[in-house]
């Protein structure tokens, strides 16, 4: 039976780490993805994206993108989301 009131959600650091079988070959794409949907993205923000997608290659599972007020954060998180 599942309890949906009262229950807090488990947290994500108790969740098992997973990899998804593909993400050798869904970085392969991303390597040869572009930047032309429709977010202009100003060079900062394309450096910040490719830093994540490097360390998300080399293993890492956390990053922490500082940027300051005004630079587009937001954008640049959607842009990530979008690839």
């Amino acid at each position: 039976m599942l309890k949906v009131l009262g229950q807090s959600p488990t947290p994500i650091a108790q969740l098992p780490n997973r990899r998804p079988t593909q993400a050798p070959l869904t970085m392969y794409y991303l390597d040869e993805m572009g930047f032309d949907y429709n977010l202009t993205l100003r060079d900062y923000q394309i450096n910040a994206i490719k830093a994540v997608e490097t360390h998300i290659k080399q293993g890492q599972n956390k990053m922490l993108i500082e940027m300051a007020t005004g630079t587009g954060k937001t954008k640049t998180a959607i842009a990530m989301i979008y690839r």
